[in-house]
């Protein structure tokens, strides 16, 4: 029999359920064979580098439209012509002045220039440079003569075909040109590349230009 002075205790609430583990998460380190980076460097990867159509790039230079790199180009040329005499009647030796140090072979009052032709092509001149104007002095014989200009578009190693040698010839004798040697050396103004010769080449001589043969051209 219940005593009714001690009711009994209420029953005790239920306990609230304990709330699930997080997932446990377990680091693999990446492996090489699945992504390219080098093992136990867990999501490493290679600068990507964005390149306009049609150019390239290649390590150490900085790349340029059309695929050419600034690190391998050239910015100048230097032509150097070595002219020598000849006893040809279209030489007039007869009317040989003495120049400065020596015979003159090209008078005065006659031109000389060097014309670049890209590779591939022989119509459409990439660039004309003066050798020589007609108010310059004569040229004296073995006294090689060198021009150093600036290209007007950098140029690579093969970039350039040709080059055309051309006389316009005064009325001062010797007015025709006996080209002994020539050579063509490209450069950069910064140094880098190394100069780079494309053309050296001696004859006996190599070539004579004259009124009736003004021109001579040499593959580079």
């Amino acid at each position: 029999m219940a005593d009714s002075a001690n009711p009994p205790y209420p029953p005790y609430p239920p306990f609230p359920p304990y709330p699930p583990y997080p997932p446990v998460v377990v680091m693999v380190p990446c492996c090489c064979c699945r992504c390219g980076a080098a093992p136990g460097v867990a999501g490493t990867t290679q600068p990507v580098t964005t390149t306009q159509a049609g150019t390239t790039t290649q390590p150490g230079g900085t790349t340029q439209p059309g695929g050419t790199t600034q690190g391998n180009t050239f910015d100048s040329i230097a032509i150097t012509v070595v002219p020598t005499l000849n006893d040809d009647s279209d030489n007039g030796l007869g009317g040989l002045a003495a120049g400065i140090g020596g015979i003159n072979v090209l008078g005065g009052d006659s031109a000389v220039t060097a014309t670049l032709f890209q590779a591939g092509s022989s119509i459409t001149p990439f660039q004309t440079m003066s050798l020589k104007t007609n108010a310059q002095p004569a040229w004296t014989s073995s006294a090689p003569q060198t021009l150093t200009v600036s290209l007007t578009t950098p140029v690579t190693s093969s970039s350039l075909g040709s080059v055309t040698i051309a006389l316009i010839p005064g009325t001062e004798l010797p007015n025709s040109l006996v080209i002994q040697s020539i050579q063509v050396v490209l450069s950069n103004s910064s140094g880098t590349p190394a100069p780079l010769m494309l053309l050296n080449r001696s004859g006996t001589p190599l070539q004579n230009l004259t009124g009736n043969h003004p021109s001579a051209t040499l593959p580079l």
